[in-house]
């Protein structure tokens, strides 16, 4: 009940956030519509792909079918849209939605700007609340008012269950935790706070306190018009002399091209080959990288499933983890290096060559590798073994004098 609780606080958080914002669309499109409101109810049609995004960022795998669902959802959106303003900027808004669903999911951490509630997003609904008070407009001051109250008890009421649930979380393995009294202590705390979260939303009206807000966003827009009029100049711009001014851009000042002669033929030849030759390489390099993102997105965006209870993801190649060498230094190819324990697999290597040319896998351990290679039995090759094993797992690995007895 408590992870459906916050999921729906999520959710509100986002559709909080998209009616403020409607309601500052509507503000400015009442510069050109008679019918504020119907815009601002229109505008409810973006919730659309808000939902279906939300749904399928978290089910779908392929980054192809979130993409068909993702458009799908647009549909809509555009018939609803009465003028083409509105179309324009409500698909706008939809494409960023689905944009920003699309980075959560490939984000390590999973962060959604537009799930998460953040006491910050109060700040979004003072100032509509002011523009709307400052310009006589009732429908953004009003919605923008009940959403400051609205959105400061979701905020409680998800960092109150949030917490809650980490912490019983948390303390899941341990026994006997009042699990019913601190239920029942929080809720009484909630309501405490809800309680004076509705009273100052009803009483502030009536004690003329909201005009306080008002006021202070006239004394701003004030003071931001003195600093304007401040670095405002009405002193006319000076006058630049005939002389003193540039030649028109199409216009080639005489004696430029005095002396130069046309190119020769293989000048020009040269010149358009190597252009070529750079315009296709950069080409290619451009499609690469393109195909590579393309790749990446797309796997990165792969969510893992449960199969049989067992997580299903992509692995990549196995790489070596040896980066360092026992001395601590940046491990080198076998052919550049010369110490003794690279000599003593140098020497182990050919012998195992000169048997079979082709090695299946690598995982073969030195006498699995040796019965597998079909090297004969002999005294060269009890000496190789023993060398080779110590050079792979001892801790000092081969000396100089092992090397020297090998020769010998």
């Amino acid at each position: 009940m408590r992870k459906f609780t916050i999921r729906l606080l999520q959710y509100l958080h986002g559709v909080f956030i998209f009616i403020a914002i409607f309601s500052g669309l509507s503000e400015v499109f009442s510069l050109f519509q008679p019918d504020q409101r119907a815009v601002f109810l229109r505008a409810f049609i973006v919730f659309v792909p808000f939902f279906a995004t939300a749904w399928a960022v978290r089910h779908v795998k392929s980054i192809f079918a979130y993409l068909l669902i993702s458009l799908l959802s647009l549909v809509p959106v555009f018939f609803v849209a009465a003028t083409i303003p509105e179309k324009a900027i409500f698909l706008l808004i939809s494409v960023i939605i689905m944009i920003i669903r699309m980075v959560s999911r490939l984000r390590e951490d999973g962060y959604d700007a537009s799930m998460e509630p953040l006491i910050g997003f109060l700040g979004l609904f003072v100032g509509l609340y002011i523009v709307g008070a400052l310009t006589k407009n009732n429908l953004v001051s009003t919605v923008n008012y009940y959403l400051v109250f609205a959105y400061t008890i979701l905020f409680i009421l998800y960092k109150n269950i949030t917490h809650l649930e980490g912490y019983l979380e948390f303390n899941s393995s341990v026994e006997n935790i009042p699990v019913r009294q601190i239920r029942k202590n929080n809720s009484m705390i909630l309501i405490i706070f809800l309680v004076l979260v509705l009273a100052a939303m009803i009483l502030l009206p009536m004690t003329g306190a909201s005009q306080l807000i008002v006021l202070l966003g006239v004394g701003l827009r004030n003071l931001i018009s003195w600093i304007l009029n401040l670095f405002s100049s009405n002193s006319p711009a000076p006058e630049v002399p005939e002389a003193a001014q540039a030649p028109p851009a199409n216009q080639i000042p005489e004696g430029i091209l005095d002396g130069m002669t046309e190119a020769p033929a293989w000048v020009t030849a040269l010149y358009n080959s190597m252009s070529l030759a750079i315009g296709v390489v950069v080409g290619i390099l451009i499609l690469t990288a393109l195909i590579t993102g393309i790749y990446h997105l797309i796997k990165k965006f792969y969510r893992p499933s449960l199969e049989n209870n067992d997580e299903t993801v992509f692995l990549n190649p196995l790489k070596s983890t040896d980066a360092t060498d026992r001395a601590g230094r940046p491990a080198r190819p076998l052919w550049l290096s010369f110490d003794p324990n690279s000599t003593i697999r140098k020497h182990y290597r050919r012998m195992i060559y000169r048997n079979r040319k082709h090695i299946d896998r690598r995982s073969y351990t030195p006498l699995e590798l040796e019965e597998y290679a079909g090297v004969p039995e002999s005294q060269q090759r009890v000496r190789l073994h023993t060398l080779c094993e110590k050079a792979r797992y001892s801790e000092n690995g081969c000396t100089r004098e092992d090397v020297q007895s090998l020769r010998g």
